[in-house]
């Protein structure tokens, strides 16, 4: 295949004007007077490529993860910035369309300056150095303004943010939050005993929901084992097992063979199953096991019980209320354990813990404990149409992501004013200065006038810093690239020949 090279220059025009054109959709969401983008939606499959109706959205990262551009260069732009958008949402869970709009506009100003790359590059990582920390000073803790955050973090919307602030308090200190579907059109927040992990479907073959991404098991059956799934023959009889029961299965263990991954996906017509590899190693893994057992009431097949595979029966599998799986996440919903005997384990993890000396230790005991003692809060989102429930969920998602950041590490004044302000101190020609006020420019863009911000219209401190890092880091890294390559598209190659 022929390859194509941009250099200098041309080549990060090229990815400029990539980011641009991401950036000038991403931005028309931002703030209460944002706007949304309707989405184009396929999946391909077996049968072919299958269109679903268009998503309507006005949340950054579902915009920016749906663009790609017709041209190599510039959709290498967009894909840069894309990636630092969605490394600040893995990070605080918010913050796609300021991580967007800061990247691109400290690359725009930095091109344009005189000064060399290298005095760029300590001018951008001192001003960002300072502006974070003025950030941290200016925090403060969120208190009971939860509804205000996660209302902002929605655009403006006031039920999803009473929705988040009642699930922040359903949850509690130690809890997690999930978003579903609502059978209806109303909203509403349901709390379940419950435990989330960060481990998801070992293979996409298990998706239930193309849609979405998600595999849901209702009812399921839980096997949990400490070792690689190796035996074909004693996998086999497990399956069978479950299939008498006509119930789901969800298969937690260390990881899985490429054949019994296929026999669980050929036969999901008959049992719907998912696989889910166990997110640590050694003793952890083991305590880890032995936690999810409590919970659901399986029984954890370690080494130490010594229970061979082909002696498993069904008195050794779990069984919860259901299970909520994605590419990242399993979220198990009102395991059948006993409670008296869950209590038991909590309260002997706190006297492990009072009795421990080591700090590493005590941390992973606390967050076992949390682990156990934990509430699920469930906000099911409903919707008139589908459009408007897929677009409500997006901005929850956005809502519950925001707040959590809030309470780890406080709020700051909102609509990009804290930004603004924090880097008031820099240099009059300072290009982070520039850049952070593009944030209130852009609402104010969106609005069409002037936005007066008062103390009700606040922002993650966490979600602010990380978008601003995030985006001076992939603007510096696009700013030190040289060069190009890519393969020379059929489209490309029509035209160089000077085909129409």
């Amino acid at each position: 295949m022929s390859k194509s090279l941009s250099k200098g220059t041309e080549a990060r025009e090229g990815l400029l004007a990539g980011m641009t054109k991401m950036n000038d959709l991403v931005a028309a969401s931002m703030g209460p007077y944002g706007r949304p983008t309707i989405i184009e939606r396929a999946v391909d499959s077996k049968e072919g490529r299958i269109w679903y109706d268009p998503q309507v959205s006005r949340d950054g990262v579902t915009i920016a993860r749906s663009i790609h551009l017709a041209d190599p260069v510039e959709e290498m732009g967009a894909a840069l910035i894309r990636q630092a958008a969605n490394k600040t949402v893995s990070q605080v869970g918010d913050g796609t369309t300021t991580t967007v709009l800061l990247g691109t506009t400290i690359l725009r100003l930095a091109m344009a300056s005189p000064k060399s790359f290298l005095d760029l590059r300590r001018e951008i990582a001192c001003d960002v150095d300072t502006v974070i920390s003025n950030l941290d000073k200016a925090a403060q803790p969120l208190g009971d303004r939860a509804e205000i955050v996660a209302t902002l973090a929605a655009n403006g919307d006031r039920e999803i943010g009473r929705l988040v602030s009642e699930a922040v308090e359903a949850a509690g200190a130690d809890g997690s939050i999930s978003i579903a579907d609502s059978r209806t059109h109303e909203s509403r927040v349901e709390s379940t005993a419950g435990l989330k992990f960060g481990s998801g479907f070992k293979v996409e073959n298990f998706v239930t929901d193309p849609a979405t991404g998600v595999c849901t098991l209702t009812q399921p059956y839980i096997l949990l084992l400490e070792r690689r799934v190796t035996a074909l023959p004693a996998f086999t009889r497990l399956m069978d097992i479950v299939f008498k029961t006509g119930l789901p299965l969800l298969f937690i263990c260390e990881d899985f063979e490429y054949d019994v991954l296929q026999l669980m996906v050929l036969n999901k017509a008959a049992i719907k199953s998912c696989a889910v590899v166990v997110p640590y190693y050694g003793d952890r893994r083991k305590a880890f096991l032995e936690d999810v057992a409590a919970v659901t009431g399986a029984t954890a097949l370690t080494d130490e019980k010594g229970i061979p595979l082909d002696t498993v029966e069904l008195k050794h599998f779990g069984v919860a209320g259901s299970a909520i799986v994605t590419k990242n996440t399993t979220t198990i919903l009102a395991g059948h354990g006993d409670p008296s005997l869950l209590l038991e384990r909590i309260a002997s993890l706190r006297v492990q813990r009072e009795a421990s000396e080591g700090e590493y230790e005590r941390a992973q005991l606390t967050e076992r404990i949390a682990f156990l003692s934990g509430q699920i809060a469930i906000i099911r989102v409903g919707g008139v149409t589908f459009a408007e429930q897929s677009e409500k969920k997006d901005r929850c998602e956005d809502a519950v992501g925001a707040t959590m950041a809030a309470v780890r590490e406080g709020v700051v004044a909102g609509a990009g004013v804290a930004l603004s302000d924090a880097a008031c101190a820099l240099a009059f020609d300072s290009i982070i200065r520039e850049a952070c006020r593009s944030p209130y420019n852009q609402i104010c863009a969106n609005a069409g006038h002037d936005v007066s911000v008062n103390t009700d219209i606040l922002d993650p401190a966490a979600v602010v810093k990380a978008a601003l890092r995030n985006a001076s880091s992939i603007a510096m890294q696009i700013l030190s690239t040289e060069g190009t390559v890519h393969e020379i598209r059929e489209e490309q190659a029509g035209h160089q020949a000077g085909c129409r």
